[in-house]
């Protein structure tokens, strides 16, 4: 692995001085990840039951092997990629279109819908963390080629999650009624907001070229797919990235079959349900929802669920649109594009049109992943390897002079805030606040009461118990008192450990989740994007913390 790294490495070197000083903590430690999420992770027999492979540089090999017995249409994807590259200038992204026609040639991919302006963070970081995942595989596979590729969902009809981002130290929310897929939504409207943006952009170093994309991207008669399209080849298209968008003719003809099974048979829920009930007993957990029909019409306007009716015809929800079994499958011949997949069937149409190795995505999306080897088997699609995503922190100089005047590492500034000024608290002061010795001593006297009750009235056992409740209550608020009252004489500390929280955790979401990377890119450029390739490496399951130099 450490050769692995190494190679690749050489091709994402930042082109000038060290920026950042680089932690790494496990990624367990630092996101909250379903029960199902860290079994996976850490490899659980359970967790085997739900998988092809674990991930590891080894199961890429095997991965390559289940690939190639299966059915790619390479032509047909190279064909649709040169189409909707028409416009583009690329020498890197072309020569990986290319290659896609190649028998040794594989891709990693990660998918999104279509954001407002980049939206999150993490929707550049997922690139970034496909691309750097393509590069470890070709080092240590140098007879297969590797393609990074975005999938873009860009028929995703949930314009209120997706129509604001937050830059510059406040919100912008974009107000549009168009209707239906988001990817399909003109950008016109987004004249005034692009203005307000432009102007806080400033003038910096930096921000003419991001000027630039973003003007390049709204500019008027762009759809929202097209301009994140141009935002993630503007800044990743130099390694190589290849966006293809889902919502495409060619590629919902290759589905015909599999809409046509899950319309007649239901073969999704069919397939699904003992992996859901699985799941529920073995993690306490399912993050899907088997559907009898996991299918949307869609139109310009419109995105409405299919859904079977009591006479045996098929509606489309939000709409007066109804069919027959028959009209509704000769539809589907004569209009695959009128048809889209909800969120269980969106991902074997990814794994059907892609040559494709291994899905990259964040800890929920993993979840939903790991529910749904049974549907491919199903299908007789290969399921691919599931990998979470690079996930990195940024500490700016500010926040590590906070850090280090507090005394605090940085595993402990990840901690939650409660937890932390907590522990903060106990460690500074010579006052005895933790009453849980006393709460033993307690519990031991509380049981021996319980049981001298019981020998007297066996109905006075549980009066008993509640008493020993009520006093254990009443010392573990006593606690909080006495924590409280502390608090006070370090109340200087914990105003730093409070501004430090709220950098690396604003309005108390990890900034990936929050965050633009407009910010990041007019204080450091695509020297950040640069740093973010050297250092990212999702076989290693460890979180980056980026930690700027003074």
């Amino acid at each position: 692995m450490f050769a692995l790294t190494v190679i690749a490495q050489k091709q994402f070197m930042p082109s000038t001085q060290t920026l950042f000083q680089t932690e790494h903590l496990p990624i367990e430690q630092v996101l909250s990840l379903q029960p199902v999420v860290r079994a996976y992770l850490n490899e659980s027999e359970k967790a085997s039951e739900l998988v092809s492979d674990f991930l590891s540089v080894d199961a890429i090999g095997r991965q390559i092997e289940r690939k190639q017995s299966s059915t790619i249409h390479r032509p047909l994807l190279v064909d649709v990629l040169k189409r909707q590259y028409a416009g583009f200038v690329g020498e890197e992204v072309f020569n990986n279109i290319h290659k896609l026609a190649e028998a040794n040639c594989f891709t990693l991919v990660t998918a999104h819908q279509p954001n407002l302006m980049g939206g999150p963070l993490y929707f550049i970081q997922k690139a970034v963390s496909a691309i750097k995942a393509a590069a470890l595989c070709a080092a240590e596979y140098p007879n297969h080629q590797f393609v990074p590729v975005y999938w873009l969902g860009s028929e995703d009809h949930d314009f209120e999650e997706l129509n604001h981002f937050h830059a510059f130290g406040q919100s912008f929310r974009w107000s549009d009624q168009q209707g239906g897929a988001v990817g399909r939504y003109s950008v016109n409207s987004l004249e005034t907001m692009l203005a307000q943006v432009v102007q806080h952009l400033g003038s910096g170093i930096h921000a003419e070229a991001l000027k630039n994309l973003l003007q390049k991207a709204y500019q008027p008669g762009n759809t929202m797919a097209q301009a994140n399209k141009i935002i993630l080849h503007e800044l990743l298209g130099q390694y190589g990235l290849v966006v293809i968008d889902g919502d495409d003719v060619d590629l919902k003809r290759l589905m015909i079959p599999f809409f046509q099974a899950d319309i007649e048979n239901n073969t999704v829920a069919t397939a699904i349900q003992p992996s859901l009930n699985f799941i529920h007993q073995e993690f306490g957990h399912s993050q899907a929802h088997a559907r009898a029909i996991n299918i949307f019409y869609l139109t310009n306007k419109h995105r409405g669920r299919i859904e079977a009716t009591a006479d045996g015809r098929f509606a489309v929800l939000g709409s007066e649109k109804l069919f027959s079994k028959e009209a509704l499958l000769q539809e589907l011949e004569a209009h695959p594009e009128r048809f889209s997949p909800n969120v269980m069937l969106r991902p074997v149409m990814q794994e059907v049109c892609l040559p494709n190795l291994m899905y990259i995505g964040g800890g929920g999306e993993s979840a939903y992943w790991l529910q749904l080897k049974a549907v491919f088997d199903a299908f007789l699609v290969p399921f691919p390897l599931i990998a979470v995503r690079d996930t990195a922190v940024y500490i700016d100089s500010k926040t590590k002079k906070k850090l280090d005047k507090v005394g605090l590492t940085v595993e402990q500034a990840l901690q939650p805030y409660d937890q932390l000024v907590k522990a903060y608290v106990q460690s500074h002061t010579e006052k005895q606040l933790e009453l849980s010795p006393i709460k033993q001593r307690l519990q031991t006297l509380m049981n021996e009461m319980q049981d001298m009750a019981k020998d007297v009235d066996i109905t006075l056992k549980a009066s008993a118990a509640a008493e020993a409740h009520r006093m254990q209550k009443s010392i573990s608020n006593l606690e909080k008192k006495m924590l409280r009252a502390e608090k006070r004489n370090h109340d200087e500390a914990i105003q730093q450990i409070k501004a430090i929280q709220e950098q690396i955790f604003p309005k108390g979401k990890l900034q990936e989740r929050y965050l633009n990377f407009m910010d990041y890119y007019l204080a450091y450029g695509k020297h950040w994007i640069d740093w973010m390739m050297e250092n990212f490496n999702l076989f290693d399951k460890q979180i980056k913390v980026f930690i700027e130099k003074h």
